[in-house]
């Protein structure tokens, strides 16, 4: 057979009445072309990510920059120790500090909480905090609809961790102890970090590559098994070489409009129902439109 430029398969993926035109080319061929437009969503994907994370950093390190220096006294307490599973802090208790965070007119409290005593074991109070019991670390995080996330963290493993305030006049933001190593958490470590992880995000399309090309190759063997099924009640006469060269060709409308969802940032409800309706359609119609005809069964079996 004549072989067809990514673009050409691209659009054929579109038109299943022309699937018979890929029904009986080899299943490598098929495959990459399904590995190259995997790629091209993935390198989509990496982009999206990576300009949402690094704006997101830059709006982290420019709330720091605006938020600490010289408040940290205020922020944190002199000292939080762990060891052994048993929390222990130089402040009052409870301690509880809220900062602002989020766009103008839809600002966000997030609640820093510390209490061994029991006074306050949940954040019922606050759509968003961080709670420091005696043996656990709570968090909440608010998700969209309006419920509530809460994970919680037994400490009972931590052998030795301490936090305490770093001396701002020599720009310390605070000093870590964790398993008899200190380290210095600076402005200046913290904006090293910051372009270093923004160097490393376009990366991410490698295992966006990976995670994609499993899932959608199990998607599409488990999916043979139902074109097996159409194959037979629709007397198509295709082999199964041939339903998978369909189904590769048929996955790509779906994985095209769950791409463009996550592009747009749009939460849609139902969405992975959606996804196997429309991959069943062009299923469906794509082995209907590949039917064999009497003479062209005769020449294969020949």
């Amino acid at each position: 057979m004549e072989k067809m430029s990514f673009w050409e398969s691209l659009t054929i993926s579109f038109q299943p009445r022309a699937y018979r035109k890929i029904v009986s080319q080899p299943f490598a061929r098929s495959f990459r072309y399904l590995a190259l437009f995997l790629v091209l969503l993935s390198a989509v994907l990496s982009l999206k990510y990576t300009l949402v994370l690094r704006q997101g950093m830059k709006q982290a390190n420019e709330w720091i920059n605006a938020n600490l220096p010289g408040k940290i006294s205020k922020m944190l307490p002199g000292e939080i120790k762990i060891e052994n599973g048993q929390v222990s802090t130089s402040a009052k208790e409870p301690f509880v500090r809220q900062w602002d965070f989020g766009e103008e007119g839809r600002k966000e409290k997030f609640a820093f909480v510390i209490d061994t005593t029991g006074k306050i074991r949940t954040l019922d109070d606050y759509p968003y905090g961080l709670l420091l019991t005696g043996h656990k670390l709570i968090f909440k995080n608010a998700r969209p609809g309006g419920t509530a996330e809460i994970k919680e963290q037994d400490l009972s493993e931590v052998k030795l961790f301490v936090l305490k305030r770093g001396d701002e006049e020599q720009g310390e933001i605070a000093v870590l102890t964790s398993e008899g190593k200190t380290f210095s958490v600076t402005y200046e470590n913290i904006e090293r970090w910051r372009k270093a992880i923004s160097r490393l995000l376009p990366l991410l399309a490698a295992p966006f590559f990976i995670y994609y090309l499993i899932v959608k190759l199990v998607h599409l063997f488990f999916f043979s098994l139902t074109s097996l099924v159409i194959n037979d009640l629709t007397k198509a006469g295709l082999n199964y070489e041939n339903l998978l060269n369909i189904g590769i060709f048929a996955l790509i409308p779906p994985i095209t409009l769950s791409l463009l969802f996550q592009v747009a940032g749009e939460t849609v409800p139902f969405v992975p129902l959606l996804y196997i309706l429309v991959y069943l359609i062009f299923l469906i119609m794509g082995i209907k439109g590949s039917k064999m005809t009497g003479s062209v069964k005769m020449t294969e079996s020949s």
